[in-house]
């Protein structure tokens, strides 16, 4: 919906979340209430305009995502989110020439949990940040130990999502990581997904990048592919490297009209 106030368009969107009265045949008006806002928080989380109504199964649903949330924020107080070293291997020599770092969760009891089964909970949480600085730190803590140890490894990325690079003093977090180990802003990468840059209209986002090239760390558009950028975005921010989603290149050593494209 939008309307005029001085000139001004303003647009307003909502997102509703219910509860019918059959639904929790014979409960107190309270109780209703009650399943609605859960019914409204799961609206809420599908974006501007969503509409969903209250059912058993949404209950056990956030029930799940709530228990899950309190699980991560203790993971992060156990130091139990740690990165999963991903070597990148240059095809001319076979040579390790640099590692991604990928969140893991390292759980007591289930083991190794992959980030599909724990990031929605910690962007629930309003965590990514902290998940972000996390993995700058351990990462940059890594490359500086494997330098001690004579290893050889010229850089390592790190994956910021758009409302990490939001983050208008990131740059200076950054740096401050670098010059506490003593290293060269060029060890550093900076993995950006094609997509926020491709959708982005947010000036801090545009400037963090902008600043982090400047202060010599690469920037690697990520799932190049999906996110239909422009060339105009990948030169305005200084795109060291572009990384083609994966969708593009699966099975292309047997696929013969993948070969052909």
């Amino acid at each position: 919906m939008a309307f005029t106030i001085d000139s001004s368009s303003i647009y307003l969107s909502c997102s509703v979340g219910f509860c019918l009265g059959r639904t929790l045949h014979g409960s107190t008006p309270d109780a209703l209430i009650e399943k609605a806002e859960i019914a409204l928080e799961e609206a809420r989380s599908h974006g501007e305009g969503a509409i969903r109504s209250y059912s058993v199964e949404l209950g056990q649903s956030v029930a799940r995502r709530h228990e899950l949330i309190e699980e991560v924020r203790d993971a992060f107080e156990n130091d139990e989110i740690q990165p999963w070293f991903q070597p990148q291997v240059s095809t001319d020599t076979g040579d390790i020439v640099g590692f991604e770092a990928l969140a893991r969760w390292r759980h007591t009891e289930r083991g190794m949990i992959p980030p599909a089964d724990f990031l929605d909970a910690i962007e629930h949480a309003g965590l990514m940040p902290h998940l972000a600085q996390t993995m700058l730190r351990k990462s940059l803590t890594a490359l500086a130990a494997w330098d001690a140890e004579g290893l050889k490894i010229q850089t390592i990325g790190v994956n910021f999502s758009g409302e990490e690079l939001r983050d208008p003093k990131l740059p200076d977090k950054v740096k401050w990581e670098l010059d506490r180990l003593e290293l060269s802003a060029d060890r550093l990468t900076i993995e950006v997904l094609e997509t926020v840059v491709a959708n982005t209209e947010n000036d801090t986002i545009t400037r963090n990048i902008s600043t982090l090239a400047r202060l010599g760390c690469l920037i690697d558009l990520d799932d190049f592919g999906t996110g239909n950028a422009a060339i105009a975005n990948i030169r305005r921010f200084a795109v060291n490297r572009l990384k083609i989603d994966r969708s593009f290149v699966t099975n292309v050593d047997s696929d013969r009209n993948q070969q052909n494209k």
